[in-house]
């Protein structure tokens, strides 16, 4: 399928008029279409691969979107048209369909100027045809002639002495000029390098985009943890336009859901009793999403896991940090298993503070039996 067929007749929808109208629309049904209207714009612009994860999204939120049922299988129709490899090769290369008309990138621009080249290539072999010459005529005049049976004792009149000091002050001013036009010719290739500079920042781009539509790729398939660990380590400053919009929905999407995968791993581990695993898990939530929704809760079994494994200190610790979350309500629980970890270090003041005032503050609850008691062994 072309990108000009799949473009046909495709348009967004207009969400005035949809609510100027009698419809009832809920909220998830709005967000749908402001979902599918960008998908619109993705694939409008050729960003097909952005566009597949917006549709995705508007059927989340609505199953019955018929125009972006349609719309979905279109792209993906045009996307299995291109294998991966041509995508990426495309996107590396400049080549996409959607960089047609643009300015090309700068590995196709890069070039060295000819003559600079040719010029430091002479340079250096005149360089190495002199050097040879200086030491091949030092050698020779500091070797001393062996007289021979039969032949004449060879000498040199002090006219040969100094036209031959002469022929190597020649070569040693040859190989200074050399060397001047060695540095004259470097210095004339410093845009080539600056160009070189360019490219491998251009470079290092290109390789951020590889490792934003890894982790795109893999919040697809759900593992989220490691598309949230990959999302984490991007610099956001390096992706523009349709790039940074793919990057802050990955990365924002990816670290909810790896905190959300992080609870249900540590809240599994620790109804099988596996306290250890629990708090290496439920520790990590925070640091994907300090603003859990659930993350009360998961102070709370924090704590719980580390008094079942001996450390009342730490679980006391994350008792406080539980109760300071307004919006979790197990002060209950809070109460009687701060006092139980102060009752375990032997601090019987803070324990009893704890107990009475459960006891006092809800009369109701089922741990006023077990509060009372724990109190009663301490008399």
């Amino acid at each position: 399928m072309e990108l000009k067929e799949l473009i046909k007749d495709i348009k967004k929808i207009d969400l005035g008029i949809v609510k100027s109208s009698d419809v009832k629309m809920f909220q998830s049904e709005k967000e749908a279409i402001e979902y599918y209207n960008d998908a619109v714009d993705n694939v409008l612009s050729g960003n097909t691969d952005i566009a597949i994860i917006k549709l995705r999204k508007v059927l989340n939120l609505s199953p019955d979107f018929d125009e972006a049922n349609i719309l979905l299988d279109k792209v993906r129709q045009y996307e299995a048209s291109k294998s991966i490899g041509d995508k990426v090769y495309e996107n590396i290369r400049g080549n996409d369909s959607r960089n047609i008309g643009r300015k090309k990138s700068l590995p196709q621009k890069l070039h060295i100027n000819p003559r600079i080249l040719l010029k430091i290539i002479i340079v250096f072999f005149v360089i190495a045809i002199t050097t040879f010459v200086c030491i091949l005529l030092i050698k020779l005049l500091g070797k001393p002639i062996e007289k021979e049976p039969g032949v004449t004792e060879v000498t040199y009149s002090q006219q040969e002495v100094n036209e031959l000091n002469q022929q190597i002050q020649d070569l040693r001013d040859n190989l200074a000029l050399s060397e001047q036009e060695t540095q004259d010719a470097l210095s004339g290739s410093q845009d080539s390098q600056e160009t070189l500079t360019q490219l491998q920042n251009e470079i290092n781009k290109n390789e951020a985009l590889l490792e934003l539509y890894r982790a795109a790729y893999l919040f697809e398939i759900e593992q989220f943890i490691t598309s949230a660990d990959i999302a984490g380590t991007l610099d956001a400053e390096i992706y523009k336009g349709a790039e940074k919009e793919l990057y802050n929905e990955v990365y924002s999407k990816a670290t909810a859901m790896a905190a959300d995968s992080l609870f249900s791993i540590g809240l599994d581990l620790y109804n099988q009793s596996d306290f250890e695993g629990a708090v290496a898990n439920l520790s990590k939530v925070e640091g994907y999403n300090p603003i859990y929704e659930d993350i009360g809760r998961c102070y709370y079994l924090m704590g719980r896991s580390y008094f079942e494994l001996g450390n009342s200190t730490k679980a006391i610790e994350m008792y406080e940090k539980a109760d300071k979350v307004t919006t979790y309500t197990n002060k209950t629980g809070l109460l009687y298993y701060t006092g139980k970890a102060y009752q375990q270090l032997g601090n019987y003041e803070k324990a009893k503070e704890n107990y009475n005032t459960l006891i006092n503050e809800y009369p109701k609850s089922d741990l006023v039996g077990y509060a009372k008691d724990r109190l009663a062994e301490m008399e």
